[in-house]
């Protein structure tokens, strides 16, 4: 065996077993700690990714009177060709099926507090449409419409999805790994 395993220099720097400990690391438990953090972390955000949810909601208000909510929504939110979005009164979410045809005047009669919950003022001119929420009170609401629920995930692949499950895709739809790749070039 004319060619050793190891170098002479390196077998020369070693001259005793205890001289052994320099060379051997162990890795200390706070190390171990942080990369389990970083891996509970990453794992959170994949189950976000796929069970979250990212809604694209407008702020607006209602009037409900005898169970029958009235909400007021301008055209530049409006949903799209289905008609069908979700509106959120203190936290409970309702499905909504239609609104009205044609939009419709606000007046001078329209509640002041309405006004200011929405962001109208009078001549404007909005939809209206009615949920049947027979547990509210009468009164004037904050109401929250939800116009859009998208995964987080679909975001990252570039892949829209609407509630009913029917692909949506939009002219500007790019994965995110394709916008870094223009963006390093």
């Amino acid at each position: 065996m004319s060619n050793p395993i190891f170098r002479q220099k390196s077998i020369e720097k070693i001259t005793s077993p205890e001289q052994i400990n320099d060379y051997i690391r162990v890795s200390n438990p706070s190390v171990w700690m942080v990369l389990a953090a970083v891996i509970v972390l990453l794992a959170g955000v994949c189950v976000w990714g796929v069970y979250g949810r990212l809604d694209t909601v407008v702020k607006t208000g209602g009037v409900c009177k005898e169970g029958k909510l009235t909400v007021y929504l301008d055209a530049d939110h409006l949903p799209g060709a289905d008609d069908s979005f979700i509106v959120s009164v203190d936290g409970t979410e309702y499905e909504v099926s239609g609104i009205t045809a044609a939009p419709v005047r606000i007046n001078g009669d329209t509640d002041a507090y309405l006004l200011y919950l929405a962001g109208f003022s009078d001549g404007d001119w909005v939809y209206a449409f009615s949920v049947d929420i027979p547990d509210l009170g009468d009164g004037t609401y904050a109401v929250s419409v939800i116009t859009d629920r998208v995964r987080p995930l679909d975001f990252v692949l570039g892949d829209y999805r609407t509630d009913s499950g029917s692909t949506v895709l939009r002219a500007d739809a790019r994965p995110v790994f394709a916008v870094l790749a223009e963006v390093r070039k």
